[in-house]
């Protein structure tokens, strides 16, 4: 089983909750499938926690949900697996990733720096956009392109926000995992 996410959504309760059933063994964030795809198969299997009949072993690492290729990595490397995403008020994960952002500088996240940071991020979004009924794209043709990068890989407050954009990514998880087991029957 793999945690997929959505960061600042819980995650880290749910993983801990789960730890309590003697029969599931949690292996922590390992991050696998998008930062060490290639080492081998044998190196993400010694990550995991010793584990006997009848347990199931899970991780847990977030930022999966944002990689199109993370998707089909996991669906090859066993189409029978479990995903567990968890999201919650994209609002509110937007604000809360912002006050994780600014943990060590309490002031700087006031509520004026909030929306100066969301009318940014909102001004990046809107020029992403209009690029796109210009070349007649889709969010999820941008998102193929750029795969980790389209949300995560810069300061921009626009990919913060573009991180509760949870369609964008579920549509492709969906596709990958789900409508593919249905083909296989």
């Amino acid at each position: 089983m793999i945690i997929v996410g959505v960061k600042k959504c819980g995650t880290g309760a749910l993983a801990k909750f789960l730890t309590m059933h003697p029969k599931l063994k949690y292996a922590g964030e390992v991050y696998y499938f998008n930062r060490y795809r290639a080492n081998s198969l044998i190196w993400y299997l010694k990550h995991m926690p010793d584990s006997g009949t009848g347990d199931m072993t899970f991780e847990k690492t977030p930022s999966y949900l944002f990689s199109s290729s993370v998707a089909d990595a996991i669906y090859k490397f066993n189409p029978d697996i479990k995903i567990v995403s968890i999201m919650c008020d994209p609002v509110r994960r937007v604000y809360s990733d912002f006050l994780h952002m600014h943990r060590f500088d309490m002031e700087s996240a006031s509520m004026e720096n909030f929306k100066r940071n969301v009318d940014e991020g909102m001004d990046y979004i809107r020029n992403l956009t209009s690029g796109m009924q210009q070349s007649n794209t889709t969010w999820q043709d941008i998102w193929r392109v750029n795969d980790f990068r389209f949300s995560t890989k810069s300061n921009s407050f626009g990919q913060v926000i573009l991180r509760s954009a949870y369609s964008v990514y579920l549509k492709k998880w969906y596709l990958t995992i789900v409508c593919s087991r249905k083909t296989k029957t």
